[in-house]
Formats: C-alpha cells, sequence, structure tokens
C-alpha cells in the first residue's frame, strides 16, 4: 500500500483534495463498499459528489493510478449508478454490469434489483491504520486522528 499513496502523492496533476479522497480510497478493504456521502462525512468537506467523482475519475484515465480500488465507491442508496448520475460515471469505459461482476468477486452480494446488501464502509474504521500514513499529510481537520493537526 505504501507503494501506491508515494503515487498518489508524488502526481503533480493532482490536487491536495483529489489526492486525500484518493488515499481514502484505498483503505476500503476487499469485500466492502463505501460511499460518496461516507467521504464527505470523514474528511467534514462539503463536497458535491462530482468533486468527489472527478478524481476517482483521473484513477482510471491512463494514469499510474489504476490500481486504486475506486470499484468500491458508491452511491449512498447503494446502487452502481455509474450512468445516469448528475456528476457522471467515474469509471469511463466500465459498465454498470462489469463493475457489478467485480464487488461481486470481491464477495458483496445484492438483492435481485441490484442494490447492495449489508452497511457501507466508514472510514472511522479504518482511522488508526491511516494514522501516520500520506492521509495525515492531506487531512487538515483538527479533530481527526485525535487532533494531530
Amino acid at each position: 500500500m505504501q507503494e501506491i499513496h508515494q503515487k498518489i502523492s508524488n502526481a503533480e496533476e493532482l490536487s491536495d483534495r483529489a489526492k486525500l479522497i484518493l488515499l481514502m480510497t484505498t483503505f476500503i478493504p476487499c469485500g466492502r463498499y463505501a460511499t460518496y456521502a461516507a467521504i464527505r462525512e470523514w474528511t467534514a468537506l462539503s463536497l458535491p459528489a462530482s468533486h468527489i467523482a472527478a478524481p476517482l475519475r483521473k484513477a482510471t484515465s491512463g494514469s499510474d493510478l489504476e490500481e486504486i480500488p475506486i470499484h468500491r465507491i458508491l452511491e449512498k442508496n447503494g446502487g452502481i449508478g455509474c450512468y445516469g448520475c448528475d456528476w457522471g460515471n467515474h469509471m469511463p469505459g466500465v459498465q454498470d454490469d462489469e463493475r457489478e461482476e467485480l464487488l461481486k468477486r470481491e464477495g458483496i452480494r445484492f438483492d435481485k434489483n441490484g442494490r447492495l446488501l449489508g452497511g457501507g464502509f466508514q472510514f472511522m474504521e479504518v482511522e488508526e491504520m491511516m494514522r501516520g500514513t500520506a492521509v495525515e499529510e492531506y487531512i487538515k481537520l483538527p479533530y481527526r486522528f485525535g487532533g494531530w493537526h
């Protein structure tokens, strides 16, 4: 994980906010998913979903950041929602059924309507794991990580 964190940190084309979002995504465990809302909540940034989707999209567009598990970021209602969203698809070239298959291979289950079963991942679950990583460099909140900043 340290190698991908270094790649993200060194990506000059990314803003600090984009780096934070991509770094957070690397902590979502296989078999779990997070939502745009979970990212907003943990960072306490009032970002529209489009501002969260933009760095996720950059990670797939010919960069060396393709190993970031961006397929694990979903809508708050549990839908995959790649197409027809106000903010667009953050996985260009990947159809909804392909993305669903990626998630199923990781152990995520869906109901008959294509909605995810089970609760979403919350970043508080891995806050201790993020301590001392590159995430710390980009989070600027006094109450995160026990008041590090």
